[in-house]
């Protein structure tokens, strides 16, 4: 007959089991059993991808590793300088991209200076990606 120390031995061996081969499984999913998915799949198959605050950090490695995965970039910064520069930089090394730049400092909340400055860009693009990196 099973006791009830017996119950809970058990239950405390599956629990004791079941953290071992989560562990595991935790462990080799990344390296064995993951897949890199397909962005442009995921993104509906949309070419364009617009970052904000991409001339420095991770918004400028964010708009890098888009243009890697192949995707056409509308580069968002508030100066023109400094989008041109990263512009410049990944045309360098993607030259089969398109890369478009907006200047515009996102602070302004004025609707009416969106819509004339970022909307005519945007509006013509399939965007499929749309990658905000704000810092304060």
């Amino acid at each position: 007959m099973i006791g009830i120390l017996d119950v809970f031995a058990y239950l405390a061996l599956s629990y004791i089991l079941y953290r071992f081969i989560r562990g595991i499984y935790i462990i080799i999913y990344p390296y064995l059993i993951a897949r890199p998915k397909n962005l442009h799949k995921l993104a509906g198959g949309a070419k364009w991808a617009i970052v904000t605050g991409s001339t420095d950090g991770i918004g400028k490695e964010y708009a890098i590793q888009l243009a890697q995965k192949g995707f056409n970039l509308i580069l968002i910064s508030r100066t023109q300088s400094k989008l041109d520069s990263v512009k410049a930089e990944i045309i360098e090394e993607f030259k089969n991209i398109e890369i478009e730049t907006i200047a515009y400092n996102f602070t302004n909340a004025n609707l009416s200076d969106y819509k004339k400055e970022i909307l005519p860009m945007i509006e013509k693009k399939e965007i499929g990606i749309l990658g905000k990196i704000f810092f304060a």
